[in-house]
């Protein structure tokens, strides 16, 4: 009788002993499968950060270049070159007889604005 509760406890003991090495084996599985994934997420952020520091390292020589500085001051401040002229361009308005000079024009809405652009598309191609 003492054999067989000897046995059955020997038996016990290497269940237990299975069971608790097969929890850690699938606890240090699954730790380095969600480990694995923060890595590939943060390389992936890596990667883009990357991507963005190098655009804007370019932006940042592209701003530094005189060309860009006089693009800025003609458009910004409306500087020119000592010998340039400038010409001003009219723009296509038409204003109406009843209208003063100078006002604010309104535009109606065109009637087939609600309409989707693929009709709109079509109406202007086959002009129907």
């Amino acid at each position: 009788m003492v054999k067989q509760i000897t046995q059955l406890l020997t038996r016990a003991g290497v269940v237990a002993a299975l069971v608790v090495f097969l929890w850690m084996v699938g606890r240090s599985g699954w730790q380095n499968h969600t480990t694995q994934l923060k890595i590939s997420e943060l390389e992936a952020k890596i990667a883009t950060m990357q991507s963005d520091n190098e655009r804007m390292g370019q932006l940042l020589l592209y701003y530094q270049t005189e060309s860009f500085k006089e693009l800025e001051a003609r458009r910004k401040l409306g500087l020119k070159k000592p010998d340039e002229q400038a010409i001003p361009v009219p723009t296509l308005v038409p204003q109406t007889s009843d209208e003063q000079p100078g006002a604010a024009q309104t535009v109606a809405p065109s009637p087939f604005a609600n309409q989707p652009i693929w009709r709109q598309w079509v109406r202007l191609v086959l002009r129907i």
